[in-house]
């Protein structure tokens, strides 16, 4: 689970702590979600008229909309897609309260932010996840009332267990090496209800949360249509070979536009 980080690593991000949550984001669509306000962040495409390639909703790890969550955001929307960006850390932060979130909600909550992302349209948006935010997208994907507002998913980082809370005290259970104490949920319940969604699963061979064993074990239990990429890299942010996570991430993107069968 990710947090039994290693106390070495979890020290040096509390010490950049001050630096990392500081770091100014771009101007974000307040949306009520269950009476409270919940932050998507617009990363817009700057191609212009007819050349839009769609919309993505991207959910990044339990860190937040910050460093390499950026950077992917950004990127993605290079490519000529509008980014609508779910502060992960903040949505579980939010819902942290007496009752726990239950994964029915995150589905429910997922199919408001993706009307909202798509306003007035009609069309489809991506499902885009990385770690925490890639379990996030897996509940909303696997939601066979919310089926219509996608096109498909794209998750790298997933792991077994994916926390449905965070509170500053976990940053402590953290610090500890301890597990945090939020309700989770296993991502082998959902993963065969992602169908008939394009389902799109990128994995580093150096992950420290998840093995490609394991990877692939999960995976197996998918259903069609799916693609499983095991990229050559250092960690679960596959630094090392990041290029090629955002190439993989880009062609599945393409994959997912095609004409649903």
């Amino acid at each position: 689970m990710k947090s039994r980080a290693c106390l070495a690593v979890s020290l040096v991000l509390w010490a950049a702590g001050p630096a990392l949550w500081h770091i100014p984001a771009p101007a974000a669509e307040l949306v009520s979600v269950r009476g409270k306000q919940v932050a998507l962040y617009s990363y817009p495409s700057p191609s212009a008229g007819g050349s839009l390639r769609g919309s993505v909703l991207f959910a990044p790890g339990d860190l937040g909309m910050h460093g390499f969550a950026v950077t992917i955001a950004e990127t993605i929307a290079s490519w000529g897609y509008d980014v609508h960006a779910l502060d992960t850390r903040q949505y579980l932060e939010r819902f942290a309260g007496k009752v726990p979130l239950q994964t029915a909600d995150v589905m429910d909550d997922f199919r408001q932010l993706a009307r909202s992302a798509r306003g007035a349209t009609d069309q489809r948006i991506a499902l885009v996840g990385w770690s925490e935010g890639a379990g996030l997208c897996l509940l909303a994907a696997a939601s066979d009332n919310s089926k219509e507002l996608f096109s498909g998913l794209t998750v790298f980082g997933l792991t077994e267990s994916n926390l449905l809370g965070w509170r500053w005290s976990d940053l402590f259970s953290a610090l500890c090496c301890k597990e945090s104490k939020e309700p989770s949920f296993l991502s082998q319940d959902y993963l065969a209800r992602v169908a008939p969604l394009p389902f799109l699963v990128i994995q580093s061979t150096g992950d420290q949360y998840v093995s490609v064993p394991v990877q692939k074990r999960m995976f197996a239990t998918a259903q069609e249509p799916k693609r499983l990429v095991v990229i050559d890299a250092k960690n679960h942010r596959f630094e090392g070979n990041q290029e090629e996570l955002l190439r993989n991430i880009r062609e599945g993107l393409q994959w997912m536009s095609q004409p649903m069968r």
